[in-house]
């Protein structure tokens, strides 16, 4: 089994997604969009070959698992929007190959800020999104890239991927985080 699409069922699949997906070993293409599962995403093991995740339009929640950055060598789309997900985004999404695209549009229980790494990437869809990744940080990341940043002798929180960039040592935001 190499590509399982159940998308846009007429009536909708219902109920969750089991652990068990994760025995389909050689699976490349896992499309469950355009459904009503609920509850939280499995943790995802042993996928080690697939390219395609998405389970967009559904009405999952909880938080992203960060088993997902395991399948840093494979995945080439992940979509996850559309959803009802929360919490923060595993950094690991931030590691994803370059080409990779990466949907979390319409989950808006998300916490800010995106990881940092992710907000690079060309195909995340939130990357100009001013709350997730605002452009301060990108800035700031390219000063501290290009000033040496690592040898800086006081650099507390500079890249943090979760932290605003408004702790970061030496910046001072307005109540806004401007």
């Amino acid at each position: 089994l190499v590509k399982l699409d159940l998308s846009n069922q007429k009536h909708g699949l219902e109920g969750i997604i089991p652990e068990e997906i994760s025995n389909m070993k050689y699976l490349q293409h896992l499309v469950l969009a355009g459904n009503k599962l609920g509850k939280n995403i499995p943790p995802i093991f042993g996928l080690e070959y697939l390219k395609v995740l998405d389970l967009s339009s559904n009405a999952l929640s909880g938080s992203i698992p960060t088993e997902i950055g395991r399948l840093l060598d494979t995945v080439e789309n992940l979509n996850l929007s559309n959803n009802k997900l929360n919490e923060f985004i595993p950094s690991e999404l931030g590691k994803l190959p370059e080409n990779s695209l990466v949907y979390l549009s319409g989950n808006t229980g998300l916490s800010v800020p995106a990881p940092l790494d992710l907000c690079f990437k060309h195909g995340f869809d939130l990357k100009n999104d001013p709350i997730l990744c605002p452009s301060e940080r990108g800035a700031l990341k390219k000063i501290y890239d290009s000033a040496k940043g690592r040898e800086w002798t006081k650099s507390t929180n500079w890249l943090h991927d979760y932290k605003s960039h408004c702790f970061w040592h030496g910046v001072v935001c307005n109540r806004n985080e401007n």
